[in-house]
């Protein structure tokens, strides 16, 4: 962290208690929040050389038997997402192409969906038996 004259990042460089890395404005580039011994909070925003964002925007109805927990993966894993009715969450994605999503419904039941990334896309999934958008 550099030293940017702001006082909770001078006080963050002195070392955190706390702190969590994720996408805290949906731009799809990672960010760093960080929590100082007296309790002080920054966040700092990401920056990516890509022009081109590229994010999955996804959401469960909040009308659904929400919320489910789904599993995102193009030809590798890219990690898990907790999905709560009416509360999208957005995953960045690398490169353009297919994100494949695995999920349970209300039942229990195994669900798939993919979706094809090629810029900014949303999509949304049912937490009954079967997907909508």
């Amino acid at each position: 962290m550099s030293d940017s004259g702001d006082p909770v990042q001078a006080e963050l460089a002195k070392g955190q208690v706390g702190g969590a890395v994720a996408d805290f404005n949906a731009d799809g580039v990672l960010d760093l929040l960080g929590v100082a011994d007296g309790g002080q909070v920054a966040v700092l925003f990401g920056r990516s050389p890509q022009r081109r964002l590229l994010a999955l925007t996804l959401a469960v109805p909040e009308r659904s038997n929400g919320p489910i927990t789904a599993t995102a993966a193009t030809d590798r894993p890219m990690g898990a997402v907790h999905l709560a009715p009416g509360r999208p969450v957005t995953i960045a994605c690398a490169e353009e192409g297919p994100v494949h999503l695995t999920w349970r419904d209300a039942a229990g039941q195994p669900q798939s969906r993919t979706f094809e990334v090629l810029g900014t896309t949303r999509g949304v999934l049912a937490a009954g038996s079967a997907p909508t958008r």
